[in-house]
């Protein structure tokens, strides 16, 4: 079988096209820039510079394959939302043009609604999205509307897998985003939702395989989810985090509460202390990938807590 890969040169880019030619398919890697050297030596990897918001640019690397796996994003800038979106379109329109119907694109629980759900509540697919802009910051936005687009373009004869990874780690890479700031800190007692990089790779090449969905969304994450106690001792050894103060996970939500009144008059929040984003980071809930085990007989083998 033969995949392309967008954003295929990015950090869960690279470990889906090793996945790929681990199970022995060809890929066609699209990129804008530069690509790993080692895929040079790869008989089965080809690689195709286009840029996703030139749509001239993807109906030749998009002719010989059969399913699409969609990974890029614009991470970060002014145009993060406007660019992902539009790239997104593009790629749809050249998936159509090329009669091309099976898709595998990769969102973020991020868009679900964590201020309305219940602290240490369980948290799966069932859990809703959140609609109310103002409380998610640029990226969270952006994924809830990207997934709004491709659930917009399937239809019967389509095949659609949304997966929704929780915060992605690597042996040597770990953010800090659900300990809170590097001077204050939030404790609760619930599980903090990661997936390994290798883990969500997997899930990717083991998608392809599956050709019998239709529409489904699943969750990616480790199969031992660590305590945020577990979560915050792997970043100290890391060296990444090495104090601050601790605050309960409500009294913490409540100086972020305080710290957004003055900001909202500038509106200048920062995505990161926007309420859904402060819920989805520090409040307690319980997380299940109980589906994709399921649908795609898949399992992490990673854990912060080994």
């Amino acid at each position: 079988m033969r995949i392309a890969v967008t954003g295929a040169n990015g950090f869960i880019g690279q470990a889906v096209v090793q996945a790929l030619i681990n199970a022995g398919h060809e890929i066609d890697a699209l990129v804008r820039t530069h690509f790993p050297q080692q895929w040079q030596a790869e008989p089965k990897v080809y690689v195709t510079h286009c840029d996703l918001l030139q749509p001239d640019s993807l109906s030749d690397a998009l002719a010989k394959c059969d399913v699409v796996i969609h990974l890029a994003a614009v991470m970060q800038g002014g145009n993060q939302y406007h660019d992902t979106l539009a790239a997104t379109r593009n790629l749809l329109a050249a998936m159509d043009a090329a009669n091309i119907h099976r898709l595998i694109a990769l969102s973020s629980i991020a868009v679900l609604d964590y201020v309305q759900a219940p602290a240490m509540s369980d948290i799966n697919e069932n859990t809703p999205l959140n609609n109310r802009d103002k409380e998610l910051g640029n990226y969270a936005r952006m994924k809830r509307d990207q997934e709004h687009l491709l659930t917009q373009w399937y239809k019967d004869g389509k095949q659609l897998l949304l997966m929704r990874p929780g915060l992605v780690y690597s042996d040597d890479q770990l953010a800090t985003a659900h300990a809170g700031f590097k001077v204050l800190l939030a404790k609760h007692e619930g599980e903090v939702p990661v997936v390994h990089v290798n883990d969500v790779a997997a899930a990717c090449a083991q998608a392809v395989e599956h050709t019998t969905m239709s529409h489904e969304v699943i969750h990616l994450l480790d199969a031992q989810l660590p305590s945020q106690h577990t979560y915050i001792n792997a970043l100290k050894q890391r060296g990444v985090l090495s104090g601050g103060i601790s605050l309960p996970w409500c009294a913490f939500a409540g100086c972020m509460s305080l710290l957004r009144i003055p900001l909202a008059l500038i509106n200048k929040i920062p995505d990161g202390i926007r309420r859904n984003s402060v819920c989805a980071r520090q409040k307690p809930f319980r997380f299940s990938h109980a589906k994709a085990q399921r649908l795609l007989n898949w399992q992490s083998v990673h854990s912060l807590n080994d």
